[in-house]
């Protein structure tokens, strides 16, 4: 055989091996999971994400709740003061239930001073909620609300036991605020987002919120760059089993930039429990002013970086004076933990129990001491967010008029009432309440006084040229 007919068999041999032989990319992807012309890409069959389990397990314990509050501006004397109402959200998360009252937590600054407050199930029913009592100092709050419904109660874990590199997801409302103004105007709500993320950082503070007043005093916060935006105020930062560990409180910035803070479930757990039974935080006093060890003390005090906290003042006659410290003495173990820092001392004795004797292992000069101290009650009681009651001195907050025709005409909606939280508006002719007709004042009378315990009411308006049905929740 020539060379050419060589050339010849070579070429068609390799031109078999293209279209009909096994090495075609085209026929490999045939044969595989692996993509191909008009082929989706499906990779790691039967793999799921480890979140899925706990986001079905917790969303629904997580709330959204709203609010409305009446904010005062400085105007010239003459003019005279002048308030307006605005909405205000934020988002909860249920961890406890006795009988028909249902618990929930949340920051203190999502329902302060607020009007009315009003919580979201996620069966979308609406509740007005009880505010058991708020801690500025720490930024927690405790509200309530009384449903027979079935609910999912959260559980809570351990902070002290997470560690940094560990998963978090954070879930709540963020950008949300629904809450209805004099418009009853309704905005969009981001229902219970899920985002993921880790720890980044435990032991976090020194943080400045908002203006001076607003800065919690007691700060020993989670990191984690799980998204919180506005409107994740107050809801939970779980772990990977589903167990809430933190409170998201804070962002340092107007949007989400990667860092966010939350409270320990930890530190929230006896602040909660406060709440509930005594509508204000019980703290501590132990009577000294603590103050840090910067970088210039560490020398001339002769401590490690992580060497607890320099008495600055002690007060006479408080559990410091009796127990025998004294001015430079230098905190390192509270009770038998180790003092690391200035916040996370102001924690451990805010968290000991009132009554309780415990041992304070100290410096002093060269000299290493333990003594003894019984703490008593601050003696001061923390601000306490007041109760919000919405009283309504008439059924539903309607104030009505007869006008001659059938019906009664809507003439005011008091503020802050069931009616005022509906689509109800004046100048609406009231037709009928849940399907009895109302004709005049005595029909409205009668029916009024037989659903005053209904909790849910209907009523059926002429609004211009229009009917309408409008549901009321009767708080």
């Amino acid at each position: 055989m020539t060379m050419k007919h060589l050339y010849r068999v070579s070429v068609l041999f390799t031109l078999a091996l293209l279209f009909w032989g096994p090495v075609s990319p085209l026929h490999a992807a045939s044969k595989t999971n692996e993509p191909g012309p008009g082929k989706p890409l499906f990779l790691n069959p039967g793999v799921k994400s480890p979140f899925l389990k706990v986001v079905e397990a917790v969303k629904d314990s997580v709330v959204y709740i709203s609010g409305v509050f009446e904010v005062g501006y400085r105007t010239p004397e003459y003019l005279g003061n002048h308030r307006f109402k605005t909405p205000g959200s934020g988002s909860g998360f249920i961890f406890r239930k006795t009988g028909n009252r249902v618990y929930i937590m949340t920051n203190n600054h999502v329902v302060h001073n607020a009007k009315t407050v009003e919580v979201t199930l996620s069966d979308k029913t609406r509740h007005r909620a009880r505010i058991e009592g708020g801690d500025p100092k720490s930024d927690l709050a405790v509200i309530s609300i009384e449903t027979d419904r079935k609910v999912n109660i959260a559980t809570l874990g351990d902070s002290d036991r997470i560690q940094p590199g560990a998963w978090a997801l954070a879930i709540g409302n963020p950008f949300s605020q629904t809450t209805r103004t004099e418009k009853r105007r309704l905005i969009n709500v981001h229902d219970r987002t899920v985002t993921v993320g880790v720890v980044s950082a435990k032991g976090r503070s020194q943080l400045r919120f908002g203006p001076g007043n607003e800065t919690p005093l007691f700060q020993d916060y989670i990191q984690t760059d799980a998204a919180i935006n506005p409107g994740n105020s107050g809801g939970p930062l779980f772990d990977i089993h589903g167990r809430v560990i933190g409170v998201n409180a804070a962002i340092l910035a107007p949007i989400n930039i990667g860092i966010g803070y939350a409270i320990p479930i930890n530190l929230s757990k006896k602040i909660a429990a406060d709440l509930i039974a005594h509508g204000r935080v019980i703290r501590a006093y132990l009577g000294l002013v603590p103050q840090e060890i910067d970088e210039n003390l560490l020398a001339a005090l002769n401590l490690s970086p992580a060497g607890g906290v320099l008495v600055a003042r002690v007060t006479a006659d408080t559990p410091a004076g009796k127990a025998g410290l004294k001015k430079g003495d230098v905190i390192v173990e509270f009770d038998g933990k180790k003092v690391t820092g200035l916040n996370r001392f102001k924690v451990m004795v805010a968290e000991t129990r009132i009554g309780e004797t415990v041992n304070i292992r100290i410096k002093r000069g060269q000299e290493m001491k333990t003594l003894q101290a019984d703490l008593v009650e601050y003696p001061h009681p923390d601000l306490v967010t007041p109760v919000s009651v919405a009283v309504s001195t008439h059924w539903l907050g309607i104030r009505v008029r007869r006008t001659g025709q059938e019906g009664l005409q809507v003439t005011r909606i008091e503020p802050y009432s069931p009616a005022f939280q509906s689509k109800l508006q004046k100048g609406d002719m009231i037709l009928e309440v849940n399907n009895i007709l109302v004709r005049d004042w005595e029909d409205y009378k009668t029916v009024s006084k037989s659903l005053e315990k209904e909790k849910h009411i209907t009523f059926y308006v002429k609004r211009g040229n229009s009917n309408l049905y409008i549901g009321i929740i009767n708080h």
